[in-house]
């Protein structure tokens, strides 16, 4: 209930009781004010019933929780899996929120990022993760993301300028996760691998092949 007798109400209490147990809450409520949802849904409730309330409306609340609650334990267990697979792999993992501006924002990375690109991944979250793409490469960032954000695996290869002002070659291998129900993807999921000494081998290499044909042709 969300009105409880004692130092802390019920919004309180199942924010301590998700923090600490990972238990899913339902709120009961006679009060429908604007303010105490706005409270509420910082605590992540999986239902908001209002009183009063019949026991099968309570019932059908309680089982859908609970149904939701295993779902997201089993997509967390996955993405931890998948970080941890992704660190083996690549340079660093990711994953994205789409969002309105038709870019998407940072939703979490691995460690790894900061060894790449110079910043925390908090540090990136805060500036967009699209300000530290090259200018010159955001149309390929576009497009990359238009393919994911209408349900399609894709990768590309773009450059990240550093926080030291270095640019860095990255191969991004992404896909998106898809919801059936909304019919639209919910997140998107990538590995990126930092190729920078790849990239600088190839044009070593050109540049030499280039050097060589030029001697050859004034034997």
């Amino acid at each position: 209930d969300i009105r409880l007798q004692g130092r802390m109400d019920g919004i309180e209490a199942a924010e301590e009781i998700r923090r600490c147990l990972d238990i899913p809450v339902i709120y009961m409520t006679a009060y429908g004010d604007l303010e105490t949802l706005r409270r509420a849904k910082y605590t992540q409730p999986f239902g908001y019933i209002l009183k009063p309330f019949e026991i099968q409306e309570l019932q059908s609340s309680v089982e859908m929780a609970l149904f939701r609650h295993a779902m997201d334990q089993k997509l967390k267990q996955s993405e931890a899996r998948y970080r941890t697979v992704s660190e083996l792999v690549s340079s660093f993992a990711y994953s994205l929120i789409p969002s309105q501006d038709g870019f998407c924002e940072l939703e979490w990375a691995t460690e790894a990022l900061h060894q790449v690109t110079g910043y925390a991944p908090e540090e990136v979250q805060a500036r967009g993760y699209i300000s530290l793409v090259h200018p010159d490469d955001l149309p390929i960032i576009r497009q990359h993301q238009h393919a994911l954000l209408s349900g399609r695996p894709h990768i590309c290869e773009f450059r990240l300028v550093a926080q030291d002002g270095n640019v860095r070659w990255l191969r991004d291998y992404a896909r998106p996760v898809w919801d059936e129900g909304r019919e639209r993807p919910v997140r998107i999921v990538g590995g990126v691998q930092d190729i920078t000494e790849q990239i600088e081998a190839q044009a070593e290499t050109q540049r030499r092949t280039r050097e060589l044909d030029a001697l050859q042709a004034t034997v």
